[in-house]
């Protein structure tokens, strides 16, 4: 997880991918070694463990949400991808991950209303950049330009230095 904090994903991924047939039934590892071969480029592999994770652990909406997304952004299969955000939104219907992806599976399914609905409900969450580019697509893809235009994308680096500054806000609050 450190190498993963450190945006060293690849490293991160090699070391789990190494010692999870030794920790196969640990929920927490298989959803790490899932969500590290999504974000590696390995799609097979990371449809293949978000299913594992989901035999293990089925009342989790993080599992069905990623699994979800990542059949939504990385392969063709929306309708399956659908299914999968819908159960997570079932799960946890406030969760904004949840609704964006939801969303997401909409725009892809050509769904533009109801994928504007749920994106744009994740983007007065959160407005984090894929938030926001997903919210800017599904209004472009309506034709409405000026919407799309007023969407903020705050670049995911500049979202770092504020949850950074945030971190230590807070840490300087508890000490005092």
């Amino acid at each position: 997880s450190l190498y993963s904090e450190m945006g060293r994903n690849d490293l991160a991924y090699q070391l789990i991918s190494q010692k999870i047939q030794l920790y196969r039934n640990d929920k927490a590892l298989m959803y790490f070694y899932a969500s590290l071969s999504g974000m590696t480029g390995r799609t097979t592999q990371a449809i293949k463990a978000y299913k594992q994770y989901i035999q293990m652990n089925p009342t989790d909406s993080a599992g069905y949400n990623d699994l979800g997304f990542i059949l939504a952004d990385k392969t063709s299969q929306y309708a399956l991808a659908y299914k999968y955000a819908q159960k997570a939104y079932t799960m946890a219907p406030n969760d904004f991950a949840v609704l964006d992806t939801l969303g997401w599976a909409n725009f892809k399914l050509k769904q533009y209303p109801q994928a504007e609905s749920y994106i744009y409900a994740a983007y007065k969450q959160t407005q984090d950049f894929d938030t926001a580019n997903h919210l800017k697509q599904v209004y472009l893809a309506q034709g409405k330009i000026a919407e799309a235009n007023q969407v903020i994308l705050i670049s995911p680096k500049l979202q770092q230095m504020q949850f950074e500054q945030n971190l230590v806000d807070q840490t300087m609050l508890i000490l005092m």
